[in-house]
């Protein structure tokens, strides 16, 4: 049986230089021969001239929403400074139609910057819409680039063969963890949200956490702990809140967005519920507050970094808006946009635009991008993307393939090699789980 967690060096290399290179780990107490000191930093996501990852899938999604923004989106990330936007593409868990479409919005662009990744992903498993939970996170080592892989909810290892495909070292843990859930600053500090594990193994978190110091971080501080949860359990405020990147953003070294409840909108929305509903959803923004305000006090007490709050709005259902699961391109931020909450359009753009403003003052140039198309789908706009650096998709062997050479014809629907497309399979009653999300 393997150890809960090891490192392998996925490039050309011996047994011998793997062990130097990444040292023993105690499965026992979750110490390493690797010192955090001399060990891998996370590359922070808002360190300059990072590609762009993003899945065919979650770009076919856009173009269907009501705006067809995907295109749109993706241009406007690279007038923004993206030096590339690498398209993820394989064997995907969606419906067919969804990756056909963002297939052919590939097709129609002839830009060296957009670039396609293939992957041989096994049959029926499928790769999911997420790229920031599946794809790996980059980490440097004295100017050496690699990888570091979680299980996400695959049986097969997408990280595994994505680090083999890019052609660098690459760490790799066997415990469940979705990126989504964490942010890196550029000194080795990380913020883990509380629901962190997956498939609901809530009490492994402390296991994920000691992987992180090996395989990225220097320090790790849980934001919050799950309150009220137990192994088998979803932590209560998990359905209220979710993943870190939907209520937190780091943004520099010293530097952290935190949501907070738009009061004024707040009344604005109980005004026009009915009194049990009204209670109902003053219930659910006690847990919210709880979570955001613990939050709050665990950056201060166990960081040097400035939290700035930005108010954000409710859903009638005690959501939190989802505005801040953004995605930054030097000094531009692009906000996930939502639907307006219905009867307070007006309401509840002023809100969205108090919120701007907070961010803006921090020298951001915020865009507003519709994404209610991936929000129909559980994530938003930094839940479809993940930052690397773009040296790693340099070399001549590893370079991800031009557009043209998956386009659409009308002999092969939906793209590159028509066998390789064969296993766009959904979700089935045996493997419940193949979807991204």
């Amino acid at each position: 049986m393997k150890p809960p967690f090891f490192c392998q060096f996925l490039c050309v290399g011996v047994l011998f230089s793997f062990l130097l290179a990444c040292g023993d780990i105690n499965s026992e107490t979750g110490e390493s021969s690797l010192r955090s000191e001399e060990g891998p930093l996370f590359v922070p996501e808002y360190e300059a001239g990072q590609a762009i990852v993003m899945t065919v899938d979650a770009l076919g999604r856009m173009e269907l929403g009501q705006s067809g923004s995907g295109i749109d989106f993706v241009n406007q990330l690279l007038a923004a400074g993206a030096p590339q936007v690498v398209f993820v593409d394989g064997n995907h868990s969606s419906p067919r139609d969804i990756v056909t479409v963002g297939r052919n919005a590939l097709r129609g662009q002839n830009d060296d910057r957009l670039q396609t990744l293939k992957l041989d992903v096994d049959e029926g498993l499928g790769l999911g819409t997420w790229a920031r939970d599946f794809f790996p996170m980059a980490w440097n080592r004295g100017g050496e680039l690699g990888l570091t892989g979680f299980r996400y909810k695959f049986k097969n290892r997408v990280d595994q063969e994505i680090a083999e495909r890019l052609g660098g070292p690459a760490l790799k843990s066997e415990k469940f963890f979705e990126s989504g859930n964490i942010y890196a600053t550029g000194s080795g500090l990380c913020f883990v949200g509380g629901a962190g594990a997956q498939p609901r193994g809530w009490a492994s978190l402390n296991g994920v956490s000691s992987d992180l110091e090996v395989m990225g971080c220097r320090k790790v501080v849980m934001l919050p702990p799950p309150v009220g949860s137990t192994e088998n359990e979803e932590p209560a405020f998990f359905t209220a809140i979710g993943h870190l990147d939907l209520w937190a953003k780091v943004v520099s070294d010293n530097t952290v967005l935190l949501a907070s409840i738009d009061e004024k909108f707040l009344s604005q929305l109980s005004n026009t519920l009915e009194p049990q509903e009204a209670a109902q959803l003053q219930k659910k923004v006690a847990t919210i507050s709880e979570v955001l305000e613990e939050g709050k006090a665990k950056i201060l007490a166990e960081s040097d970094m400035t939290v700035v709050e930005v108010p954000l709005p409710l859903t009638p259902q005690g959501k939190l808006d989802p505005l801040l699961n953004a995605v930054t391109v030097g000094s531009t931020m692009f906000l996930t946009g939502a639907s307006p909450v219905a009867e307070l359009e007006s309401e509840y753009s002023q809100s969205i635009g108090r919120a701007r403003q907070v961010i803006e003052d921090l020298g951001f140039v915020t865009k507003l991008i519709d994404a209610t198309a991936l929000l129909s789908g559980g994530g938003g706009l930094h839940c479809a993307t993940m930052q690397a650096p773009l040296e790693l998709f340099a070399s001549d062997a590893s370079s991800p393939r031009r557009n043209e050479d998956a386009r659409v014809t009308p002999d092969n629907p939906d793209g590159g090699d028509p066998a390789e497309s064969a296993g766009n399979a959904g979700v089935t009653p045996d493997d419940p789980d193949a979807a991204g999300f």
